[in-house]
């Protein structure tokens, strides 16, 4: 995402589209997006409120499947 969603309502709408377009880019280049990656993309586009109710997740010792629970 070029810039953070406004809304926890849009968060969720994008996060779907992140995880189709990390399955496109896996499939085409057969390379698996690694969970620092995908985590970093995913909170580059949080709205303020997910932000921040989600900071304690942002961590690299938290893996991606807790940090989209959270979300």
């Amino acid at each position: 995402a070029a810039k953070p969603t406004k809304t926890p309502k849009d968060t969720r709408a994008l996060m779907t589209e992140l995880e189709r377009k990390m399955r496109v880019i896996e499939d085409v280049t057969g390379v698996m997006i690694s969970d620092d990656h995908a985590k970093s993309a995913l909170v580059g586009l949080l709205d303020p409120v997910t932000r921040t109710q989600t900071a304690a997740k942002h961590g690299q010792s938290v893996k991606l499947a807790e940090l989209k629970a959270a979300v």
